[in-house]
């Protein structure tokens, strides 16, 4: 939120869903200060691998890694 300067942005593509490296990408060369390390995905509310393809509607959640105790 903070590095993108906004709390949620809408991706519009077409044809097939994206994968989650797909979806790094797109959103790299949308908001290129994003950093992804440690960073999950999450669609839809749950936890998903990159391999996952997101589709028209999903909604998707990045993560950033936490620690406390």
């Amino acid at each position: 939120r903070d590095l993108a300067g906004t709390p949620e942005t809408t991706l519009d593509f077409a044809g097939p869903g994206l994968d989650g490296r797909e979806l790094r990408r797109a959103l790299l060369s949308r908001f290129p200060a994003l950093r992804f390390e440690g960073v999950r995905l999450a669609r839809n509310e749950e936890f998903v691998d990159e391999a996952e393809r997101y589709e028209d509607g999903d909604v998707v959640a990045l993560i950033p890694p936490v620690s406390g105790g």
